[in-house]
């Protein structure tokens, strides 16, 4: 995730009230996060809540110990819900610059000033550096899940969730799957809605499920992700992708040659991680290429999986055993959870 996007969750950490105004104690602790300033003085649940993020949108991973403390603080459903409140403004953030969106008139909205090493930087384009040999599994990430919470059985899920998980996984399933399915789970009521978002880009928009997956393996490739690079260029390939499409992501080659859609598509994603905005040029073509849904569309996927990428780094997410690091990191970027 670019600077500007993790500024933006800077300016929406206590809720972006604008004209409504917050009380003495919230207001000190915005401009901390607006200012980057120092935890102290801030309230312990307020120092927990602003550390974690800056740990996740910083590094692409929390320490232990900060993730163990918010579970401590707000419980496992609570913590899970955090962090998507943490996650979802980067998405909103994605389709607003997308779009050169601006503060309604009236909105109490000062300019967020940038400050220097806050962000996540994407890393350098086409310049990569070998990742260490595979560490361990850390001792807080669950063997059948891979991430910071084991897999949920069915039967201790309460009435609610079994519901949701008999219509959405099957009651004839055991537990909860692996991935964001079983991830959301954690909060039963996230699950169909995070679901019908996906699907609603993924499988019933107009850009189709080959575009799709390339746009998805754009995504993971900007954010150096492995995971993403791993199921979804597979996913793209699978789609018929086609070899040059894949090498041009992967290797952070120039799309000259491609198909113009899908030279298009992987600029759009390009450009709102590395300039924070789309280029009037590549917006219009998009909207000749793509319409207006489309063009939408595209960028809303963008985002859906930088939330959904956010979500794994913040739960330790690792790669399996079965699972290599394919994806080449690219240098000064920082290596995410799944390597740790």
């Amino acid at each position: 995730m670019s600077r500007s996007h993790a500024n933006s969750h800077r300016s929406c950490v206590y809720g972006c009230r604008g004209r409504h105004g917050v009380g003495p104690e919230r207001a000190y602790a915005r401009r901390v996060v607006r200012n980057n300033g120092s935890l102290e003085g801030l309230s312990h649940d307020d120092a927990l809540l602003v550390d974690f993020g800056r740990q996740l949108f910083r590094n692409r991973y929390v320490r232990s110990e900060t993730f163990a403390a918010l579970v401590d603080r707000l419980g496992r459903q609570g913590a899970f819900d955090a962090i998507m409140l943490l996650a979802y403004p980067a998405m909103a953030g994605v389709l607003q610059r997308a779009v050169g969106a601006q503060p309604p008139a009236g909105l109490n909205a000062e300019p967020l000033a940038r400050i220097a090493g806050v962000g996540t930087p994407t890393g350098r384009p086409g310049e990569f550096v070998p990742l260490a040999e595979r560490p361990p599994l850390a001792g807080d990430v669950h063997e059948d899940s891979y991430y910071r919470f084991p897999l949920l059985a069915r039967q201790d899920l309460s009435p609610r969730a079994r519901e949701i998980f008999d219509r959405v996984v099957g009651a004839d399933r055991a537990t909860t799957p692996r991935g964001p399915v079983g991830m959301t789970f954690l909060s039963a009521e996230l699950v169909e809605p995070v679901q019908d978002i996906n699907n609603a880009l993924r499988v019933n928009g107009v850009v189709g499920t080959r575009l799709a997956e390339i746009i998805i393996a754009a995504t993971g490739r900007e954010m150096n992700s492995q995971y993403q690079w791993t199921v979804h260029g597979a996913g793209a390939a699978a789609a018929g992708a086609g070899q040059d499409v894949l090498d041009a992501i992967r290797d952070d080659r120039p799309v000259a040659g491609l198909d113009d859609k899908d030279a298009v598509a992987i600029t759009i994603t390009r450009e709102l991680f590395r300039e924070e905005a789309l280029r009037p040029e590549t917006f219009s073509k998009a909207v000749e290429l793509f319409g207006a849904r489309g063009t939408v569309e595209i960028v809303a996927l963008i985002g859906d999986y930088l939330m959904m990428t956010t979500v794994y780094n913040a739960l330790g997410m690792r790669l399996r055993p079965d699972q290599a690091a394919i994806l080449p990191h690219r240098a000064g970027a920082p290596v995410g959870a799944e390597w740790r």
